[in-house]
């Protein structure tokens, strides 16, 4: 009877050794869960963080970006200012030339323009749904100049066809 006996005793230990593994495995979990909330809430206050971030960065990337628009906007309307003086002073020159008198000391702009435009673009930064996407904003400088420059070849056209009038009237004045 006594094996009997201490194979009950040894099966009540079993049983509450299994019980108690049962509780820490529990507890376990519970612990688990609990820090994989942490870790989550941790996680979500970050991305809040850094969204907040983000958008902070790219209203002052956007707003540098409308502050060097406008500088370049200024810039092309003083190039442009630049560009129509000394094309007046070249026409001054040119005219002074023609009716043969010594033309005036001019600072003759050469090359015709003070400035050239390549392809600009400024950083711009888009919110779409929960992102951010980051591009270049294109800036159209050359509509006012290109219309510029084909005034300032139409008129150089004119000019050259009145130099040739008055060169063909002077040759027939002589000849008269």
């Amino acid at each position: 009877m006594i094996p009997q006996q201490q194979h009950q005793i040894l099966y009540r230990q079993i049983n509450q050794e299994i019980q108690r593994l049962e509780i820490v495995a529990d507890c376990i979990k519970t612990l688990i869960d609990l820090r994989q909330q942490q870790l989550q809430e941790t996680l979500r206050n970050q991305v809040f963080e850094g969204i907040r971030q983000l958008e902070v960065l790219a209203d002052c990337i956007n707003a540098q970006a409308t502050q060097i628009e406008v500088q370049l906007l200024q810039f092309r309307e003083i190039a442009i200012d630049i560009d129509r003086s000394c094309h007046a002073l070249q026409q001054d020159f040119d005219r002074q030339r023609l009716a043969g008198l010594e033309p005036s000391k001019c600072i003759c702009c050469q090359p015709a323009s003070v400035w050239k435009v390549r392809d600009l673009g400024v950083p711009e930064v888009v919110r779409r749904g929960p992102g951010f996407i980051l591009m270049t904003k294109a800036i159209n400088l050359r509509e006012q100049e290109d219309d510029f420059w084909k005034r300032a070849r139409i008129a150089q056209q004119r000019r050259e066809a009145l130099e040739h009038w008055l060169k063909a009237r002077r040759i027939k004045q002589t000849n008269s």
